[in-house]
């Protein structure tokens, strides 16, 4: 039944690994979760991240040719481990852009609530000028 509304999902890649945590796979409807809470980090967390350029090993295709850019999954581990992907075996594999996006969400939230309030400032600090 997989694939049949209410069941789970299976992706697999091209190496025959069982993948659970692709974006093509991932579920995010209200119904299939529990726990519901505001995120707490935000910026904090994208400031201890390092973005990395970097090349393919070996390119599996032309997308993957050339320059490209991204996290090492490893050093993201290091700053939340729910932000790495981990193979059957445990080792670490892959990074989770998908859930990184609410991490990111989060921390311009937080940068425009800093940036009105220096603006409010700005704005005072301003009146006070004589004319």
């Amino acid at each position: 039944n997989i694939g049949v509304a209410g069941t789970a999902y299976i992706c697999q890649n091209t190496g025959s690994e069982i993948v659970t945590d692709s974006a093509t796979c991932l579920v995010s409807a209200r119904e299939f979760k529990d726990g519901i809470a505001d995120l707490d980090m935000g910026l904090s967390v994208v400031m201890k991240m390092t973005p990395r350029s970097f090349l393919w090993k070996n390119p599996m295709d032309r997308n993957q040719e050339g320059d490209q850019f991204g996290f090492i999954s490893a050093e993201a581990m290091l700053v939340d481990r729910r932000l790495a992907t981990f193979n059957i075996a445990g080792k670490v594999r892959g990074f989770r852009y998908e859930s990184y996006t609410a991490i990111l969400t989060k921390a311009i939230q937080e940068q425009q609530v800093l940036i009105e309030v220096l603006s409010s400032r700005l704005d005072s600090l301003n009146d006070r000028l004589p004319s």
